[in-house]
């Protein structure tokens, strides 16, 4: 098919996967690489299946800290799927690596603008109880606590833990851990008698005791 057919660009991407797998990102990055400018020049620089190897690419520098390098890839596939397919689940998925890379350089701002608007699209999609939402719940109240605003970050922690809640127990070890990242907030807000009880929530799912009358919600006035 020659060198600089689609197929080969689809080869080099799923080989490049296995040296991420194996920790080997010069060589990834190197396939990658090549398996993006294959694609652009054969399919255009706004084609949809761009997509993958441009987020791919991003996530080998995402990988190796090179975030100037990951940001305007993972820009461009966003881009390129909010115009091809609008507010999809894969544009959604876009917007949480692009979210995770500011959350990397502690650019908790723009992380949380992604976070606003891809949360009412996953509720959409995927319906307001779903996992992902608890989890871009969760991760959107800890950019919150970080920047101090404890009045926007504690509805968030409770929903998420509720919703969390509702699949204890194949979610307890995320359950468990979300409570004790909330109880350090409520310590740190002097609401000590609260982050004891939720302290204790978590301890009890971690050694596999019985979860009690009191759910992870009910714990927090």
């Amino acid at each position: 098919m020659g060198p600089e057919h689609p197929a080969v660009a689809t080869g080099l991407n799923n080989l490049a996967q296995i040296c991420v797998a194996k920790h080997e990102y010069a060589e990834a990055e190197s396939m990658m690489q090549r398996a993006v400018a294959i694609s652009e020049k054969a399919l255009g620089p706004d084609h949809p299946d761009l997509v993958t190897p441009l987020k791919n690419l991003a996530t080998v520098y995402h990988l190796e800290s090179r975030y100037a390098a990951a940001e305007p890839l993972y820009q461009r596939a966003l881009s390129i799927l909010e115009k091809s397919a609008g507010e999809s689940a894969e544009a959604v998925e876009a917007m949480g690596e692009l979210a995770d890379l500011y959350r990397a350089q502690r650019r908790n701002t723009e992380a949380e603008l992604l976070y606003e608007r891809l949360i009412p699209v996953q509720e959409t999609l995927l319906g307001r109880e779903h996992r992902e939402v608890a989890g871009s719940l969760f991760l959107l109240a800890k950019l919150y606590r970080q920047d101090g605003l404890y009045d926007k970050d504690e509805p968030l922690y409770r929903r998420s833990l509720a919703l969390l809640e509702k699949e204890q127990p194949a979610e307890g070890a995320v359950l468990a851990r979300g409570l004790k990242t909330f109880a350090a907030m409520l310590r740190h807000m002097k609401r000590k008698p609260e982050a004891v009880a939720l302290e204790a929530r978590a301890k009890a799912i971690l050694h596999g005791q019985a979860p009690g009358s009191a759910s992870a919600a009910s714990l927090v006035n």
